[in-house]
């Protein structure tokens, strides 16, 4: 080990004297380990830990097994398709148009149309209280505009 230092010292000082620089600045450490001491390092590691893993053989159903129950779990688990939503419509139109408008909502699977309400004030009440989860207010010149 000190033998390493020493040799990595002479470095230094070859570098400098190379470069013209003072002993003040510090020189770029990229000359002084090559990547085949880098590279060596990483395999040597590699190594230790794939010994490390077949020396416990408690390790290998952690590191195997686990990651492929969960990834057999959670992908079931985890979507984002929405259904089931309560939905409630204030109809100020009352026109053919609108009404079609509402039977598409009551044809569709992830729609439960639960109620018409007469009023926004008493539709706001009703999504407070948990009861719908979504008003859609169709105004009265609804045909005329779209």
């Amino acid at each position: 080990m000190g033998s390493l230092k020493v040799e990595r010292f002479k470095s230094y000082i070859k570098y400098w004297i190379q470069k013209g620089k003072s002993k003040n600045q510090i020189p770029d450490t990229r000359y002084q380990i090559p990547d085949t001491r880098k590279m060596n390092t990483i395999l040597y590691i590699i190594q230790k830990e794939f010994r490390q893993i077949f020396r416990n053989k408690g390790m290998l159903p952690i590191i195997f097994i686990m990651p492929l129950i969960q990834l057999i779990i959670l992908s079931n688990a985890a979507t984002f398709e929405v259904k089931n939503i309560k939905f409630s419509y204030i109809d100020s139109d009352n026109s053919s148009f609108s009404r079609g408008l509402i039977e598409k909502f009551e044809a569709s699977t992830y729609f439960n149309v639960l109620a018409k309400y007469p009023s926004n004030k008493v539709a706001n009440s009703a999504m407070l209280k948990g009861e719908i989860d979504v008003i859609l207010e169709i105004p009265s010149n609804f045909d005329e505009i779209y």
